[in-house]
């Protein structure tokens, strides 16, 4: 059935509506004009009848009904008429006629030969009487259906033309109202498929509509709005797909059960030198077999793909290759829905790249950034293979540590690339006298070790002393500058009493450090007997019970009180924050049997951070209430002050603590604090803005020092014990004392005397005008308690100490 436009369709619509209207319309106009027409002939008959009825004219009626039948339409065929009970001579045809018209007062019917008439029964009354007379008439009606026809065609083409009207304008009215929407909507959607879903839209006074057209626009805006979203996440995904894809392989393939290829994409021609239609078809393992598809044992690639429906493996080195590629291939069994084998299909990568930054990755974690020598991980590996075969191998040998001597000089007036350069030039001054199976390796910033593989001790001092040789006769060049360079070394044999790495590197170690000691610029062979190495060896053995104790939080918080001398400051609750630690054994270790190690080998700063982690923890457990007057004094080590990255540790940690910074003071030795001094101010600076306290630890080593302490922002001075130790007999230290405290005084600044050993002690500082002191007399080190118990321990310290001023107390 071929389209109808839809214009068309409701034309034809609204003219078969108007054209069934209007038909009922002739029905009924049908009838009414018979009806109209025969009420014509009562009006005529009626008028003709009185005069027909009247004596005069009675004669003359035959005559007056021939002229009427011939010049009428409607002429009368039959008459009869009757006056009170009697009846008149019939005219014309009036069989049955007083019969027919008894039942009713008109009736049309058709008479015998197919006449069609109409009969009357008419009541009246004659012009020359007063008496009613009834008359029946016969009208002969045969031009009543072509009147009824001549009318009804000129109705029929009244109607015809209304019906082409009305449609001609509802289409009209139509067309701007829906059909030229319509069409647009319909080029619209026929345009999206040429122009694309994003670059059509409906028309805005076509979504503003509040009609059901405006419906269908919205409708189809919202649908197209979704299909377009829809399209732009099908090329998303089409696109990570691709991406994906040329990310993970660089070909794909795919074989039939044959094994003859069916499918093939990607780099194919630069991979194996062929282009993709001349595979197309060959089977797989004819390829495999003659050699040109470089895949090994494919007969094994078969029996895996069989057995456990996958496969992968790496193909070998295509004939004539100057640098040999990695490329690893994989292959997956495809089934049918019925389980059965339809082919294989899979990748082939280029993991060339990929294999030498993994090899460039194993170098990196084995061997040193800038020297390329083995690093210390790599070295103790191969010194526990050494070690692991001792038992069964009888040759000798030995391990050599070499420090550079003043190394930081260099590196600190050049800078790092300088040392860097310093550092290659010596690897290759030791690489020319080793031998090139002997494992050089670069420790840390200035150091290096080397193992010598049958080598006895003897022999390896030999090969030292080259060494050293080499560097003392080389000149460090930089930028126009000569540099004279020397090395230490210290150097240890591996024997069956060594045990363990750490013990070897721990001898070699202390030999490089008594080396050191003896002047530099020298070599020396580790001695179980000697002191100095035994100390060395001590020390390197603190720094692991060091780590191992701040990973098992073995480290632990003590207190010292700082008691108030006079009144004004007696409801301060000050308290110096100590370090121990617990030994594995249970043992409490004193801060002088572990620090002097951390300081030497850089562990200090993790001690730092552990001091103030816990010491900020402590007052958030202890929810101190901010206007409380507590002070804890934490030290701080000259390393970790110095460091800009513990710097930042320190002010972030107090800034997120939920604590009130005013707790805090920071002592800071008098040596580390004028080491810097600018930038020493500058963080004291920053600590003060925060709300902390500042102490300057130690002071008075150097009557110099007086001149610093206006430069710093301090809050407390604490005096070195040297001077307090024998103050009560030692006239200079009463003076070099009271000059502190009369210029902390003047600037506002509190004295602290330390190493307060007795009550004689405590009142020669009280007439010195001294504000706190600390030491064992006052009280000794103890755990640091919760806050309750440390108020009132600290409360009941402090009233005691205030009696014995009050009742002692010496003139100034």
């Amino acid at each position: 059935m071929p389209h109808i436009p839809l214009a068309h369709r409701i034309s034809i619509v609204v003219f078969m509506c108007i054209i069934g209207i209007e038909a009922v319309v002739l029905t009924i106009s049908y009838g009414r004009e018979e009806q109209r027409i025969l009420a014509k002939l009562d009006q005529s008959i009626e008028r003709v009848l009185p005069v027909l009825a009247s004596p005069a004219s009675m004669g003359a009626a035959q005559a007056l009904l021939n002229h009427i039948r011939a010049n009428s339409n409607y002429p009368i065929i039959g008459l009869m008429f009757e006056r009170g009970y009697g009846r008149l001579e019939p005219i014309g045809q009036t069989d049955g006629l007083n019969v027919l018209t008894t039942a009713g007062t008109s009736r049309l019917h058709q008479m015998e030969g197919g006449r069609p008439v109409y009969d009357r029964l008419y009541h009246f009354k004659p012009t020359d009487s007063s008496q009613v007379m009834q008359a029946w008439v016969r009208i002969d009606v045969r031009a009543l259906d072509q009147d009824l026809s001549t009318y009804m065609w000129r109705l029929v083409l009244v109607v015809l033309l209304i019906s082409a009207f009305v449609t001609a304008a509802t289409m009209l009215a139509l067309n701007p109202l829906l059909l030229r929407p319509l069409r647009e909507l319909r080029e619209l959607m026929g345009s999206t498929g040429e122009r694309g879903l994003d670059q059509v839209q409906v028309p805005p006074q076509a979504l503003e509509r509040t009609d059901e057209l405006g419906d269908l626009c919205r409708t189809f805006e919202q649908m197209r709005q979704d299909l377009s979203h829809a399209e732009a996440n099908q090329r998303a995904l089409a696109a990570r797909v691709k991406g994906f894809a040329e990310l993970g392989a660089d070909c794909f393939w795919e074989v039939d059960r044959h094994y003859r290829f069916k499918f093939l994409a990607g780099n194919i021609e630069a991979m194996f030198g062929c282009a993709v239609q001349d595979l197309m078809g060959r089977s797989f393992m004819a390829m495999a077999q003659t050699g040109e598809l470089p895949v090994a044992q494919p007969a094994y690639c078969i029996m895996s793909l069989r057995s456990e429906g996958s496969w992968q493996g790496e193909l070998k080195p295509l004939p004539g290759e100057i640098h040999p590629r990695s490329v690893r291939i994989m292959a997956s069994l495809l089934k049918n829905e019925a389980g059965t084998t339809i082919g294989v299909r899979g990748t082939i990568t280029d993991t060339t790249v990929a294999s030498n930054l993994k090899r460039a990755i194993a170098h990196q974690e084995t061997h040193d950034r800038i020297t390329g020598l083995s690093n210390r991980a790599e070295f103790e590996r191969q010194l526990n293979r050494k070690l692991a075969v001792l038992p069964s191998v009888r040759k000798p040998a030995c391990v050599l540590a070499l420090n550079l001597d003043r190394f930081k000089t260099i590196n600190d007036a050049c800078g790092h690339t300088a040392g860097d350069q310093l550092l290659l030039e010596v690897a290759s001054l030791v690489k020319d006298v080793v031998r090139e199976d002997d494992l050089l390796a670069r420790h840390d910033a200035d150091s290096f070790s080397l193992l010598l593989e049958q080598c006895p001790i003897e022999a390896g001092m030999k090969v030292a002393e080259k060494i050293r040789a080499a560097i003392e006769g080389h000149k460090f060049l930089y930028k126009g500058e000569a540099f004279a360079l020397s090395a230490s070394i210290g150097i240890a044999p591996i024997d069956r009493t060594v045990g363990r790495k750490e013990n070897v590197m721990l001898n070699a170690d202390a030999a490089c450090y008594k080396a050191k000691e003896s002047g530099r610029n020298q070599i020396c062979a580790y001695d179980a007997d000697d002191q100095v190495q035994l100390r060395r060896h001590d020390d390197v053995q603190w720094v692991t019970q060091i780590n191992q104790a701040i990973k098992e939080d073995r480290l632990l918080l003590f207190y010292q009180p700082i008691a108030p001398l006079s009144f004004t400051n007696a409801d301060y609750v000050h308290v110096e924050v100590l370090l121990r630690m617990r030994s594995r054994d249970g043992q409490i270790l004193p801060p002088g049997a572990f620090l002097p190690a951390a300081e030497r080998y850089d562990q200090i700063e993790a001690i730092d951070r552990w001091i103030v982690t816990n010491v900020l923890k402590w007052l958030e457990e202890q929810q101190v209430p901010a206007e409380m007057k507590l002070a804890l004094s934490v030290n701080l080590s000259g390393t970790s002050a110095a460091d800009p990255a513990f710097q930042k540790f320190l002010t972030d940690a107090i800034a997120k603590a939920n604590i009130n910074p005013a707790h805090l003071c920071f002592e800071m030795t008098e040596s580390a604090a004028i080491h810097n001094l600018a930038d020493t101010a500058v963080f004291l600076e920053q600590l003060r803005s925060l709300g902390c306290l500042i102490a300057l630890d130690d002071f008075g080593t150097g009557f110099s020092s007086l001149e610093y302490i206006k430069q710093l922002p301090l809050d407390y001075i604490k005096i070195d014990g040297a001077f307090i130790r024998d103050i009560t007999e030692n006239k200079l230290d009463q003076a070099l004392v009271r000059c502190v405290s009369e210029v902390a005084r003047l600037l506002n600044v509190k004295t602290v005397a330390e190493f307060v050993e007795n009550e004689a002690t405590v009142q020669v500082l009280h007439s010195l005008s001294i504000d706190l002191v600390q030491g064992y007399h006052i009280a000794r080190p103890k755990p640091l308690p919760n806050l309750d118990e440390l108020r009132s321990i600290f409360t009941m310290k402090v009233k005691n100490q205030r009696s014995v001023i009050a009742q002692h107390s010496l003139p100034t």
